[in-house]
Protein backbone atom coordinates (compact mmCIF):
# COMPACT_ATOMS: atom_id res chain seq x y z
CA UNK A 1 0.00 0.00 0.00
CA UNK A 2 1.20 3.50 -0.80
CA UNK A 3 0.07 6.20 1.63
CA UNK A 4 0.57 9.91 1.12
CA UNK A 5 0.74 12.63 3.76
CA UNK A 6 0.37 16.29 2.85
CA UNK A 7 -0.67 19.54 4.47
CA UNK A 8 0.45 23.08 5.10
CA UNK A 9 3.84 23.86 6.53
CA UNK A 10 3.74 23.51 10.31
CA UNK A 11 0.62 21.31 10.35
CA UNK A 12 2.46 18.24 11.63
CA UNK A 13 3.31 16.22 8.47
CA UNK A 14 6.85 15.49 9.65
CA UNK A 15 5.67 14.53 13.14
CA UNK A 16 3.07 12.18 11.63
CA UNK A 17 5.60 10.67 9.22
CA UNK A 18 8.17 10.19 11.98
CA UNK A 19 5.63 8.44 14.20
CA UNK A 20 4.41 6.15 11.43
CA UNK A 21 7.98 5.34 10.39
CA UNK A 22 8.98 4.44 13.94
CA UNK A 23 5.86 2.42 14.79
CA UNK A 24 4.76 0.85 11.50
CA UNK A 25 6.60 -0.94 8.72
CA UNK A 26 6.84 1.79 6.09
CA UNK A 27 9.44 2.69 3.53
CA UNK A 28 9.46 6.50 3.89
CA UNK A 29 10.03 8.77 0.90
CA UNK A 30 10.52 12.44 1.78
CA UNK A 31 9.71 14.30 -1.40
CA UNK A 32 11.51 17.44 -0.19
CA UNK A 33 14.75 15.42 -0.28
CA UNK A 34 13.90 14.05 -3.72
CA UNK A 35 13.15 17.61 -4.90
CA UNK A 36 16.60 18.71 -3.72
CA UNK A 37 18.20 15.93 -5.77
CA UNK A 38 16.27 17.07 -8.84
CA UNK A 39 17.11 20.74 -8.23
CA UNK A 40 20.82 19.88 -8.12
CA UNK A 41 20.73 18.29 -11.57
CA UNK A 42 22.38 20.28 -14.34
CA UNK A 43 19.20 20.78 -16.39
CA UNK A 44 17.39 22.18 -13.33
CA UNK A 45 20.26 24.58 -12.67
CA UNK A 46 20.08 25.69 -16.30
CA UNK A 47 16.33 26.23 -15.99
CA UNK A 48 16.81 28.42 -12.89
CA UNK A 49 19.70 30.30 -14.53
CA UNK A 50 17.52 31.08 -17.57
CA UNK A 51 14.18 31.81 -15.90
CA UNK A 52 14.96 32.87 -12.33
CA UNK A 53 18.46 34.32 -12.77
CA UNK A 54 18.44 36.18 -9.44
CA UNK A 55 18.54 32.79 -7.72
CA UNK A 56 21.51 31.50 -9.71
CA UNK A 57 25.12 32.04 -8.61
CA UNK A 58 27.29 32.15 -11.73
CA UNK A 59 30.62 31.89 -9.86
CA UNK A 60 29.72 28.56 -8.25
CA UNK A 61 27.26 27.44 -10.95
CA UNK A 62 24.74 26.67 -8.25
CA UNK A 63 21.30 27.70 -7.07
CA UNK A 64 20.98 30.05 -4.11
CA UNK A 65 18.22 28.09 -2.35
CA UNK A 66 17.33 30.83 0.13
CA UNK A 67 16.99 33.38 -2.70
CA UNK A 68 14.97 30.91 -4.77
CA UNK A 69 12.65 30.24 -1.80
CA UNK A 70 12.23 33.98 -1.26
CA UNK A 71 11.25 34.50 -4.90
CA UNK A 72 8.96 31.47 -5.14
CA UNK A 73 7.03 32.30 -1.99
CA UNK A 74 6.49 35.90 -2.95
CA UNK A 75 5.67 35.42 -6.64
CA UNK A 76 2.88 32.90 -7.30
CA UNK A 77 3.29 33.14 -11.09
CA UNK A 78 6.98 32.20 -10.96
CA UNK A 79 6.22 29.50 -8.41
CA UNK A 80 3.72 27.89 -10.79
CA UNK A 81 6.17 28.21 -13.68
CA UNK A 82 8.94 26.40 -11.79
CA UNK A 83 6.41 23.85 -10.49
CA UNK A 84 5.38 22.95 -14.06
CA UNK A 85 9.03 22.23 -14.80
CA UNK A 86 10.15 20.55 -11.58
CA UNK A 87 7.16 18.46 -10.41
CA UNK A 88 7.18 16.09 -13.40
CA UNK A 89 10.88 15.42 -12.74
CA UNK A 90 10.21 14.83 -9.03
CA UNK A 91 7.31 12.52 -9.96
CA UNK A 92 9.52 10.56 -12.37
CA UNK A 93 12.33 10.09 -9.83
CA UNK A 94 9.87 9.17 -7.08
CA UNK A 95 8.14 6.62 -9.31
CA UNK A 96 11.55 5.18 -10.18
CA UNK A 97 12.37 4.80 -6.46
CA UNK A 98 8.94 3.26 -5.76
CA UNK A 99 9.55 0.63 -8.47
CA UNK A 100 12.80 -0.35 -6.72
CA UNK A 101 11.00 -1.09 -3.43
CA UNK A 102 9.67 -4.65 -2.96
CA UNK A 103 5.92 -4.77 -3.67
CA UNK A 104 5.12 -6.27 -0.26
CA UNK A 105 6.47 -3.17 1.52
CA UNK A 106 4.17 -0.33 2.56
CA UNK A 107 5.36 3.06 1.31
CA UNK A 108 4.73 6.45 2.88
CA UNK A 109 5.18 9.60 0.78
CA UNK A 110 5.42 12.99 2.48
CA UNK A 111 5.23 16.38 0.82
CA UNK A 112 3.37 19.63 1.45
CA UNK A 113 2.30 19.62 -2.20
CA UNK A 114 1.92 15.87 -2.77
CA UNK A 115 -1.43 16.17 -4.64
CA UNK A 116 0.33 18.16 -7.38
CA UNK A 117 2.56 15.23 -8.26
CA UNK A 118 1.77 12.47 -10.72
CA UNK A 119 2.01 9.58 -8.25
CA UNK A 120 -0.24 6.61 -7.60
CA UNK A 121 -1.27 6.84 -3.96
CA UNK A 122 -3.72 4.35 -2.46
CA UNK A 123 -4.75 6.57 0.47
CA UNK A 124 -4.09 10.27 0.93
CA UNK A 125 -3.91 11.73 4.45
CA UNK A 126 -4.36 15.46 4.86
CA UNK A 127 -2.79 16.71 8.10
CA UNK A 128 -4.50 19.96 9.01
CA UNK A 129 -4.78 22.43 11.82
CA UNK A 130 -7.69 24.70 12.64
CA UNK A 131 -5.25 27.00 14.41
CA UNK A 132 -3.18 28.80 11.78
CA UNK A 133 -1.35 30.80 14.45
CA UNK A 134 -0.12 27.53 15.95
CA UNK A 135 1.20 26.45 12.52
CA UNK A 136 2.99 29.76 12.10
CA UNK A 137 4.52 29.56 15.59
CA UNK A 138 5.73 25.98 14.93
CA UNK A 139 7.48 27.04 11.73
CA UNK A 140 9.06 30.15 13.22
CA UNK A 141 10.36 28.18 16.21
CA UNK A 142 11.46 25.13 14.20
CA UNK A 143 12.90 26.77 11.08
CA UNK A 144 13.74 30.28 12.22
CA UNK A 145 11.68 31.76 9.40
CA UNK A 146 10.16 35.19 9.63
CA UNK A 147 6.44 35.75 10.13
CA UNK A 148 6.22 37.28 6.64
CA UNK A 149 7.96 34.34 4.93
CA UNK A 150 5.95 31.75 6.88
CA UNK A 151 2.65 33.46 6.07
CA UNK A 152 3.64 33.70 2.41
CA UNK A 153 4.54 29.98 2.27
CA UNK A 154 1.21 29.03 3.87
CA UNK A 155 -0.77 31.24 1.48
CA UNK A 156 0.91 29.76 -1.60
CA UNK A 157 0.51 26.20 -0.31
CA UNK A 158 -3.18 26.88 0.33
CA UNK A 159 -3.65 28.10 -3.25
CA UNK A 160 -1.77 25.17 -4.75
CA UNK A 161 -3.58 22.53 -2.64
CA UNK A 162 -7.00 24.20 -2.95
CA UNK A 163 -8.57 21.41 -5.02
CA UNK A 164 -6.62 18.51 -3.55
CA UNK A 165 -8.33 15.16 -3.07
CA UNK A 166 -7.74 13.13 0.08
CA UNK A 167 -9.22 10.17 1.91
CA UNK A 168 -9.03 11.46 5.46
CA UNK A 169 -8.32 14.70 7.29
CA UNK A 170 -6.46 14.38 10.56
CA UNK A 171 -6.74 17.55 12.62
CA UNK A 172 -3.57 18.20 14.60
CA UNK A 173 -4.68 20.87 17.09
CA UNK A 174 -3.95 19.16 20.38
CA UNK A 175 -1.01 17.20 21.76
CA UNK A 176 1.45 15.01 19.88
CA UNK A 177 -0.07 12.04 21.72
CA UNK A 178 -3.48 12.97 20.32
CA UNK A 179 -2.01 13.00 16.81
CA UNK A 180 -0.53 9.55 17.44
CA UNK A 181 -3.90 8.17 18.59
CA UNK A 182 -5.59 9.49 15.44
CA UNK A 183 -2.89 7.96 13.24
CA UNK A 184 -3.16 4.62 15.07
CA UNK A 185 -6.93 4.59 14.54
CA UNK A 186 -6.53 5.22 10.82
CA UNK A 187 -3.79 2.59 10.45
CA UNK A 188 -6.05 0.11 12.26
CA UNK A 189 -8.90 0.98 9.87
CA UNK A 190 -6.54 0.29 6.93
CA UNK A 191 -5.44 -3.01 8.48
CA UNK A 192 -1.83 -1.90 8.93
CA UNK A 193 -0.38 -3.34 12.14
CA UNK A 194 2.21 -1.81 14.43
CA UNK A 195 5.73 -3.19 14.40
CA UNK A 196 6.31 -5.88 16.99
Amino acid sequence: MILGIFGLIGAGKSAATKYLGENYDFEILDLDKISKIVMNQDDSKTFVRNYIPEAYVIETQSIDNSKLREILFSDFKRNKYLSKYIWPKVSDLTNEIILSIPKERNILLESALLPLLDLKVDKMIYIASNNLQKNIARVINRDGRSLKETTSVINIQKRLNKNADYDIVIINDKTIENLHVKLDLYMNKLGINKKK
